[in-house]
């Protein structure tokens, strides 16, 4: 149940649109236990979705389950009942309004689309450059595609505006790079094809850098300390085995999660000793921080006010087996 808006917010939320007054209706009708049984009655039992701040594609999934026939039916004969008619007569959509929000539908489902692969177990780092390529392709598309569309084409331009940002900015780091680069079964290629040949000699170069150089600022004694020849050695051989790596022909790692760390952990003892711990590390890093935000999450079933004396090494520990146990990521035990 929510609280009850008033008139000056409601008119702030039709201001925006058909996407307002969606909100409006869904409100409405959520915030009385009576109004939502008369909703399921026409709806033949399917509720609405309201969007929320904190939820990804909340926007997506309220136009997605309010275009259900049987959810625009249920909106449509609630703004016709005479018990409601009043109140909803401002906020009721035309058919040119329920048409625009399936332009909207189908241009977020794009984005929800890739957030679900993102945000999943398994999802690493080198699945951000080509995703937000494709999602900034479908973003220019649809730019096109609604040129001649004042209320679409001001949605897009903005979302265009804003991803064309956030794209730029992945270039500041090596790591989204050389997680692309780790992917043996595309290598150099995925760059090559999308970047200009002055995006990807930079990109190649923080690569370099990001493998040449110790990723803390030493002080003045241990930088004495590791210029030595065996450390020079070390840092020549990564680079060497990076050439290497690129040089090498191309491997299909799997498909499965985890694939690409398996790759280079077996091949981590023979052909490339050292770039393999970098590639493992990079590779660690989750696409999108849902998951550990699960997972930390989680931990307050865990170390709850009875039992919150636990250590935070033993709670990491306990979390770490819960998120592998629950994978099923168990090679470490074997079925009896």
């Amino acid at each position: 149940v929510y609280n009850v808006p008033s008139a000056l917010e409601t008119a702030n939320w039709r201001k925006q649109g058909p996407l307002g007054k969606l909100h409006n209706i869904i409100v409405y009708i959520q915030r009385s236990p009576k109004r939502r049984d008369v909703f399921f009655e026409y709806s033949k039992g399917l509720g609405l979705i309201r969007d929320q701040k904190t939820r990804w594609n909340s926007w997506y999934r309220m136009v997605q389950r309010a275009l259900h026939p049987n959810c625009q039916r249920g909106i449509e004969r609630m703004c016709r009942d005479p018990d409601y008619e009043d109140d909803l007569f401002e906020d009721k959509l035309e058919h040119n309004e329920w048409d625009y929000l399936k332009k909207v539908c189908d241009f977020l489902a794009d984005f929800s689309e890739v957030t679900l692969a993102s945000e999943g177990r398994g999802a690493s780092l080198e699945l951000v450059l080509p995703q937000m390529d494709f999602l900034l392709t479908q973003t220019e598309k649809a730019r096109d595609m609604y040129e001649e569309d004042p209320m679409m084409r001001v949605g897009v331009m903005a979302a265009w505006k804003k991803f064309d940002k956030y794209y730029a900015l992945t270039g500041r780091s090596a790591a989204y790079c050389a997680a692309t680069l780790f992917n043996p079964a595309q290598k150099k290629g995925w760059i090559e094809s999308k970047w200009t040949p002055k995006e990807v000699e930079d990109g190649m170069q923080k690569v370099d850098a990001y493998g040449r150089y110790p990723k803390k600022k030493l002080t003045n004694y241990e930088k004495y300390c590791k210029a030595n020849l065996e450390d020079l050695m070390i840092r020549e051989t990564i680079i060497d085995e990076l050439e290497q790596y690129l040089q090498d022909a191309l491997e299909w790692p799997g498909e499965e999660p985890n694939d690409l760390i398996k790759w280079w952990t077996a091949n981590s003892a023979t052909r490339y000793t050292h770039l393999s711990k970098i590639a493992i590390d990079v590779l660690s890093i989750p696409a999108m921080a849902a998951e550990p935000e699960r997972l930390f999450s989680g931990a307050a079933h865990t170390l709850t006010k009875r039992r919150n004396r636990m250590k935070a090494g033993t709670l990491e520990m306990v979390e770490c087996l819960k998120s592998w146990l629950g994978g099923h990521n168990t090679a470490f035990m074997e079925d009896n």
